[in-house]
Formats: structure tokens, C-alpha cells, sequence
């Protein structure tokens, strides 16, 4: 009743509840409770590919990141914002957050994995 709003919506979680459907993962992943599909047995293989391009990023902007839009949530704007600007100031303090941002401004981004 707490985490089931937050992750799909009020409305959906309320259907989900009420009505007790089942969904399959086409529905799922609609719904937000995944991100992505992944064909039967390919699982961990997708997870370790997100998690070495995600290791890739300089952790402190990960943590940054990470902090702003946790801290945030059920914040108001204003709140969120000042948050969000005293992550981004600390992960500026970090030389490898700042020498990524430097290759960024040139044109050399990392290619995500593709969305599956």
C-alpha cells in the first residue's frame, strides 16, 4: 500500500489492488514495475552490461545523481532544486566527474546500451 503508488501511479495501484488482475510482463513493464524486457534466459547477461556501462560513469556523479532524486521525492520544487544543486557542487569537487564533463564539451560521449 506505501511502495506500490510510488512505483506504478495512484490510479494503477488502486486498479492492481482492487481488482486482483493478473498482468503479464508486456503489462509490467507499461505499468513501470520493469524496465525492460529481456528474452528468457538473458537476464543476468543484460544485468552485467547495465551495471559495466553504469561503472563506467565517474561514481561521484552516480552518487549524486542518486541523491538528488531519492532526497527529492515528496519535496517541493524549491526543496528538490537546492538539493539537486548541493549534489551537483560536491560531484564537481570529484577530478574524474570533472574530466568526463571536459570530454563531454568535446563531442566524446559513451554509447549507451540500447534499450531492449
Amino acid at each position: 500500500t506505501q511502495r506500490l503508488p510510488r512505483i506504478i501511479g495512484l490510479s494503477n495501484a488502486l486498479w492492481l489492488m482492487e481488482t486482483g488482475v493478473r498482468i503479464d510482463v508486456q503489462r509490467a513493464r507499461e505499468l513501470g514495475f520493469v524496465q525492460e524486457v529481456v528474452p528468457t534466459g538473458h537476464a543476468v547477461e543484460r544485468a552485467v552490461e547495465l551495471a559495466r556501462y553504469v561503472a563506467g560513469y565517474p561514481q561521484a556523479s552516480i552518487r549524486s545523481d542518486r541523491e538528488a532524486i531519492l532526497g527529492s521525492y515528496g519535496r517541493s520544487v524549491h526543496e528538490g532544486l537546492a538539493l539537486e544543486d548541493n549534489a551537483r557542487r560536491r560531484s564537481l569537487s570529484d577530478g574524474v566527474m570533472l574530466e568526463r564533463l571536459q570530454a563531454l564539451a568535446r563531442g566524446d560521449r559513451p554509447t549507451p546500451p540500447s534499450a531492449s
